[in-house]
């Protein structure tokens, strides 16, 4: 009996021995699950700082690009503020060289110039001879007693007349200031050696007098080379120093070949023709030097001669000019009156060679710019397509996970395109959930998902 009971109670304390093994298996696999969510609610806690921490930081690199954006567009300000004070005095002195030059007083070298090769020339900068300068002074006192006509308005190149800079003033013809003389029906004596003009005089308007006939072709030519000729030599150099001086070498580098492009001698021809034409009072000239110099320019438009000249009154006076510009695309002729003031503004100031390679050089470098955004666009957006296919997980119909993609970029792009039109864009998001879900549907793929034990399943897309 003493052995039943023994049975007994060992197979109880073994029972009881059993439980409490499994007892401590549960509360370790509940102390598991615990630590587990634990871990897991650590983790998404952790996720939620980081995810916090880094738009925090993203916000701050915006702000600190706002400030540095606004910190170089203060800079640029400063930058453009010099450049046009430097081109200014550039231009001034290029202007100033120019009439010492082209001066008959201080060069008998320009005599040939103005007068056409006529009489003796001296090809040395020196005083000239008594008997000279008495043949000069001759020439003077008769012009003198010519009769003068009854007194008319300057022409426009004369009254309006002023070099390029960042703040071309014009003058504006105040009521009795009229021209020394026009053009003498009998030319004058001693006209081949004689200082006729004055060549663009300290760059501001000032009344002059031709006292020859017409300009010549020979002598337009002629004013136009030598004004080129200084131009190149004195004026270019100095704004691609002064771009060398700013640390823009990238800029000094495309000043200095497109100053050697052959489309620009071509432009810098027909301007200089026209500023030359402006020095002597050569009005044809100058209107027909600023319609060659535009004429150059590819943006779309062409200038019809023939409909475009100088405005006069009834009296014969120039109060302007009328342009008739023609577009190349359309085939739509349109005319507009311009003021003596907007012919210079916008002649001889705008078409300039540096402002027009500034416009050109401030186009080429925005179209870089906004390709290298609309590029940096399209990486972003694409990477956001391939992420949303990538967590979608469609297969099917005998498609790998490029075709799918391929597939998805292609109703992407399509939707991004006519997005532009919609009264409520779409934002990029809502474009790749809409092209994943066309793509899903129209292909019949499935989305492949696991199950809480590691097995595939397969369900429809969620996109549908």
């Amino acid at each position: 009996m003493s052995g039943l009971g023994s049975f007994i109670q060992g197979a109880f304390q073994g029972y009881q021995f059993g439980e409490g093994v499994k007892d401590t298996k549960r509360r370790r696999a509940q102390q598991d699950k615990d630590s587990q969510w634990q871990d897991e609610s650590r983790g998404r806690t952790r996720s939620v700082w980081d995810q916090q921490d880094q738009e925090f930081s993203q916000r701050q690199k915006a702000w600190e690009h706002q400030n540095a954006a606004a910190g170089r567009q203060e800079e640029e300000w400063q930058r453009a503020d010099a450049e046009r004070a430097f081109k200014q005095e550039a231009f001034k002195e290029a202007q100033d060289g120019f009439q010492n030059q082209m001066d008959p007083q201080g060069n008998p070298a320009a005599r040939s110039v103005i007068s056409d090769g006529q009489g003796p020339v001296d090809r040395q900068v020196t005083t000239a001879p008594d008997s000279e300068m008495q043949t000069v002074a001759s020439g003077q006192q008769q012009r003198q007693d010519y009769p003068t006509p009854a007194p008319q308005p300057r022409s426009v190149a004369e009254a309006t007349a002023t070099m390029p800079g960042p703040n071309p003033q014009t003058e504006q013809p105040a009521a009795g200031m009229q021209p020394i003389a026009p053009a003498a029906s009998t030319p004058p004596p001693d006209d081949g050696g004689a200082p006729s003009v004055e060549i663009a005089k300290e760059t501001a308007p000032a009344p002059r007098s031709v006292t020859g006939g017409p300009i010549s072709a020979a002598q337009r030519e002629r004013g136009t080379q030598s004004f080129m000729t200084y131009y190149r030599e004195n004026a270019a150099p100095k704004i691609e120093q002064y771009y060398l001086s700013q640390g823009d070498t990238q800029k000094a580098d495309a000043w200095r070949k497109w100053m050697d492009a052959g489309q620009t001698k071509k432009h810098l021809k027909y301007w200089a023709g026209a500023v030359q034409a402006a020095a002597v009072g050569d009005d044809q000239g100058f209107i027909d030097g600023l319609l060659g110099a535009y004429d150059q320019i590819d943006d779309g438009y062409t200038i019809l001669r023939d409909k475009s000249g100088l405005i006069k009154d009834d009296n014969g006076n120039i109060t302007g000019a009328k342009v008739t510009f023609k577009d190349q695309n359309t085939g739509r002729v349109f005319s507009q009156d311009m003021s003596q003031g907007d012919i210079v503004q916008q002649g001889i100031y705008a078409l300039s060679p540096e402002q027009m390679f500034e416009t050109l050089y401030a186009q080429t470098t925005a179209a870089t710019a906004a390709r290298a955004k609309q590029q940096a666009g399209d990486q972003d957006f694409n990477r956001k397509v391939q992420l949303e296919v990538l967590k979608s997980q469609l297969s099917g119909n005998g498609m790998t996970q490029k075709d799918i993609v391929g597939k998805v970029m292609a109703e992407a792009k399509a939707i991004r395109e006519a997005n532009v039109i919609r009264a409520e864009p779409l934002t990029d998001d809502q474009i790749i959930a809409q092209s994943v879900a066309n793509v899903s549907k129209t292909l019949q793929l499935t989305q492949q998902s696991f199950g809480p034990n590691g097995e595939v399943r397969t369900e429809p897309p969620p996109y549908r």
